[in-house]
């Protein structure tokens, strides 16, 4: 899906896999919902033509879950969040070292 998917304007669609399993000592399997502080890192999937900001598809950008409520794209499994461009808070490219 995210291959034909196309982000308009100022947005930015990005993929956010926080969902970690952890099995408790009582052996329940479980899912993180949310990260603890609400700041997240997603992988760019597809960049819209106004967004002045060196960004690409395939970088890592860094934003707070929850800036834009209600912008998201979801077919079958898979599902995008939308982002407005200026709130993203970092951006690192998958070839750069920490």
């Amino acid at each position: 899906m995210s291959k034909v998917f196309k982000a308009y304007g100022n947005w930015v669609a990005v993929k956010t896999a926080f969902k970690e399993e952890h099995i408790t000592e009582a052996g329940i399997l479980y899912k993180d919902d949310l990260p603890d502080n609400l700041l997240t890192w997603s992988e760019v999937v597809s960049v819209g033509p106004d967004v002045i900001e060196d960004i690409l598809v395939g970088d890592l950008v860094y934003w707070k879950y929850g800036a834009d409520p209600g912008c998201f794209y979801k077919e079958d499994d898979e599902a995008l969040d939308l982002v407005q461009s200026n709130n993203l808070l970092a951006v690192k490219r998958p070839d750069e070292t920490e």
